[in-house]
């Protein structure tokens, strides 16, 4: 079974504004910093269980910190679905995690 990556609308909203957040340091740091998140979710197409189980945030839920970043996964059927990528930091309890 080949996997694919997903990305929701949310997770998308929250890449603009990781790269948004990094612009004021220049466009080269912000590209980088998106692409450090890409990288990680690609690294789920090989080990796609490696991040932890997140139950406590929603059922089926996994995720996987990168430096200050959490991205928060489900497994669907051949998908890999990118939920969020918030701050590690973040108050997980007033996040929205629904797909």
């Amino acid at each position: 079974m080949r996997l694919t990556l997903v990305y929701t609308l949310k997770a998308q909203i929250d890449l603009v504004g990781l790269w948004e957040d990094y612009l004021a340091r220049g466009t080269a740091a912000a590209d980088a910093a998106l692409q450090v998140v890409v990288e990680q979710a690609s690294e789920l197409l090989t080990f796609p269980e490696m991040g932890r189980s997140r139950e406590d945030l929603g059922p089926g839920l996994r995720s996987l910190r990168k430096n200050n970043r959490l991205l928060v996964y489900k497994l669907e059927g051949e998908h890999i679905v990118i939920v969020r990528v918030i701050y590690a930091q973040s108050d997980l309890s007033s996040t929205d995690f629904e797909t």
